[in-house]
């Protein structure tokens, strides 16, 4: 989960999104596929969306990876996992 109402995550076209004032109200349901270091050593991940193929990269987003606190948009807040029985 993610805070998905600012304009930084919805506007998002590219890159690795590393604004801070995104917010932190984990309010938006996304699933973390990877993670990468970009040419410039900066650390991130890649997070799929659910709004399609026409946002972000492909339907994809790179959010910047931040060591404690609450992450970029709030994505070190809440995690989940599926389990099986």
């Amino acid at each position: 989960m993610l805070d998905a109402q600012s304009i930084y995550f919805q506007a998002y076209t590219g890159g690795i999104l590393d604004r801070v004032e995104c917010g932190t109200d984990a309010n938006h349901p996304v699933i973390a596929v990877g993670w990468g270091v970009s040419d410039q050593g900066k650390q991130y991940y890649i997070i799929k969306n659910t709004w399609g193929a026409d946002w972000g990269e492909d339907g994809y987003i790179r959010i910047a990876a931040t060591h404690g606190g609450f992450g970029i948009c709030g994505i070190n807040t809440t995690g989940a996992f599926p389990t099986t029985n």
